[in-house]
């Protein structure tokens, strides 16, 4: 998807094809596996973190999955891909991006999150089913002349993110806004904005709903993973602009599947 066309993604870089056998039965949690092992590659002495692409294409009918690293970091993702998945084949790949799209038109599509990051979307512990089969199912029923592509590019980060989940888990235990002092939240207290806790109670005993109890668990259990600063992207082709339309929110609407209403989405 246009891998020469960013100043982020920094070195020459390689685009690889991966071809999955259909038997494929490796669970949710070899990718995880796959994507923790891929942290190594953060250098702390750098400033610049390499830039990592995996990517899910339907061009002429036909679902691939591609990655675009580094040139010098492919035997390593390579090497993560077949401990996790023996048994998929690896080649590399020319730049799929604008061989066909002469006469289409074009839309694209930058994914958010709803909330602050500190907040988990829905992962894979809490589905029946695999969730990418919901978005491949989409890609899946394109038009020969339709194509979607779509991008999750990430870089690893250092733990400074996991001590701003921490504090705002506190925060909103001890009873105060998340991001707002101390010195701030009693200030409040002392004119009477702050809300009253009837009785005995202090702030360590604040009532908490269990939605939000879920969710502060939700944070607690994210920040023990190791992070990577993320974006989606998605990009629909066809000859008809409203055909490209209707494909762009078929995935985006797929991509809802991970959405919560206490956490994030």
């Amino acid at each position: 998807m246009a891998h020469n066309q960013s100043s982020s993604f920094n070195d020459e870089r390689v685009l690889c094809r991966l071809l999955i056998p259909k038997n494929n039965e490796k669970t949710p949690a070899a990718a995880e596996l796959f994507f923790a092992a891929l942290h190594g590659v953060y250098a702390a002495s750098s400033k610049i973190q390499p830039v990592m692409s995996f990517e899910i294409v339907s061009i002429n009918k036909f679902i691939q999955f591609y990655f675009s690293v580094p040139k010098y970091l492919k035997e390593f993702v390579e090497g993560q891909m077949y401990a996790q998945y023996p048994n998929v084949e690896i080649s590399e790949a020319e730049e799929y991006a604008g061989k066909s799209l002469a006469n289409k038109q074009i839309i694209g599509a930058e994914l958010l999150t709803t909330k602050e990051d500190v907040y988990p979307i829905k992962t894979f512990e809490s589905f029946e089913a695999d969730p990418l089969s919901g978005i491949t199912s989409i890609l899946s029923q394109l038009g020969q002349n339709d194509e979607l592509w779509i991008q999750i590019v990430i870089s690893p980060v250092t733990d400074s993110w996991q001590k701003k989940s921490i504090s705002h888990v506190n925060a909103i235990k001890a009873g105060r806004n998340p991001g707002e002092s101390i010195f701030k939240s009693l200030l409040r207290g002392a004119w009477g904005v702050a809300p009253t806790i009837a009785g005995d109670k202090t702030a360590s005993s604040v009532d908490i709903s269990g939605p939000m109890q879920m969710a502060l668990k939700g944070i607690e259990e994210k920040c023990t993973k190791l992070g990577f600063e993320s974006k989606i992207r998605v990009i629909s082709a066809s000859p008809d602009l409203n055909t490209a339309s209707q494909r762009l929110s078929g995935v985006i609407g797929a991509f809802k599947q991970y959405n919560t209403n206490n956490m994030n989405g």
